[in-house]
């Protein structure tokens, strides 16, 4: 899925004998900016009263230098029934440097 200039992607690991068939893989392209490399902050919930699987990134930049970071951020979580929908939501926070 390609949504507002970010990757957003979702890959199902296929059943196998390692035991990774209860898991998925829910993965983030996440694109920041600054002086240094960014910090992130992940968290995924599960609201199974609206069948939702919610993968929240938090990108804190550093200064206001031109430099373009790309780094996929990569979540193993349960698997959810295939009647659930996978929501990305990003939030980006500009921290100045001294």
């Amino acid at each position: 899925i390609f949504l507002a200039g970010l990757l957003l992607f979702q890959m199902i690991i296929p059943n196998d004998k390692s035991g990774f068939n209860q898991f998925m893989l829910l993965g983030f392209a996440a694109h920041a900016g600054g002086c240094r490399i960014p910090d992130y902050e992940i968290n995924v919930l599960q609201d199974d009263k609206n069948k939702e699987m919610i993968y929240k990134i938090k990108i804190i930049q550093y200064g206001n230098c031109s430099m373009l970071i790309n780094q996929n951020k990569w979540v193993l979580v349960p698997k959810v029934p295939g009647s659930y929908r996978i929501v990305f939501q990003k939030e980006y926070t500009r921290v100045p440097i001294n």
